[in-house]
């Protein structure tokens, strides 16, 4: 596997972003990082299409994206989540209603209701016998 963003991101057909917001990912993908990732592609070849279902403000901004389109950097985006939610109805994407951008209301990680009972049981049972709970948030990390 690759570790360096921009090689990653230039074998990619997808970019699929389900990071959390760390100090290390707000604004990581960039204009410029996408206009990189295209550089080496063969000049046929189609763009990413990026799924963002992580955290909103790993994009610095609508204007990013609408640009990285325009410039064919992308071919696509699928969007869940935003910098600021719920989208403001005066933002770039909204008003600008690119044709290759599609908004979804923030749905990608839905819990299941039949879920949660069984969860909770499993994560009181743990704390009752000073066990490590389950899915803890690392307040730490940010995630």
């Amino acid at each position: 596997y690759e570790t360096n963003l921009i090689k990653a991101l230039q074998q990619a057909d997808y970019i699929v972003s389900v990071l959390p917001s760390t100090k290390e990912t707000k604004g990581l993908l960039t204009l410029e990082t996408f206009r990189k990732s295209c550089a080496s592609r063969p000049k046929h070849s189609p763009s990413p299409v990026l799924l963002n279902v992580g955290r909103g403000d790993v994009i610095p901004s609508a204007q990013t994206l609408v640009e990285a389109l325009d410039r064919g950097y992308l071919e696509a985006a699928i969007l869940d989540v935003f910098q600021q939610e719920p989208l403001p109805p005066d933002n770039l994407l909204w008003t600008q209603q690119h044709p290759r951008v599609t908004i979804s209301p923030h749905v990608s990680g839905v819990t299941q209701a039949k879920d949660v009972p069984n969860l909770l049981l499993e994560n009181y049972d743990r704390y009752v016998n000073q066990q490590p709970l389950l899915h803890v948030v690392d307040w730490d990390k940010g995630y």
